[in-house]
C-alpha cells in the first residue's frame, strides 16, 4: 500500500501572511506583484526561489521584496523585517519558522 503524498504548507504564503499581520495590513503583503500599488504601499512580496526539502524538513529559500514610496523607507522596513526574522523562531498557525538566516542585507533594485 502506498503512503499518501505529504505536503508542506506553502512557505511563501505563510510568511507573507505573518509579515502582513506584523508590519502592514494583510492586503499589503502577498506572494505576487500587484498590477497597481495605489493605496497599498508599503507592500511586502514573498517569493519562494527554491531550497531543499526532505520527508521531514522543508528548507525554503525565499526572497522578500519591499515596495514603498521611496527607497529609503523601503530599505528601512526591509531591514526591520530582516532583524525581526533572524532574532527568534516565528510561528503562524501550523507553520514554524525555526531557523532563519539571511544571506544578503537590504539593497535597492533599480528598474
Amino acid at each position: 500500500m502506498s503512503q499518501p503524498i505529504r505536503r508542506f504548507p506553502d512557505t511563501a504564503r505563510a510568511l507573507a501572511g505573518l509579515l502582513g499581520t506584523t508590519f502592514t495590513a494583510d492586503e499589503q503583503a502577498g506572494t505576487y506583484t500587484p498590477p497597481d500599488f495605489t493605496g497599498i504601499l508599503p507592500y511586502i512580496r514573498v517569493v519562494r526561489t527554491g531550497g531543499p526539502s526532505t520527508y521531514l524538513h522543508d528548507n525554503a529559500r525565499v526572497d522578500i521584496d519591499v515596495f514603498d514610496v521611496n527607497a529609503g523607507d523601503a530599505i528601512h522596513l526591509a531591514e526591520t523585517i530582516r532583524q525581526w526574522l533572524i532574532e527568534a523562531p516565528r510561528r503562524t498557525g501550523p507553520v514554524i519558522f525555526d531557523r532563519i538566516t539571511c544571506d544578503l542585507g537590504p539593497a535597492e533594485v533599480t528598474p
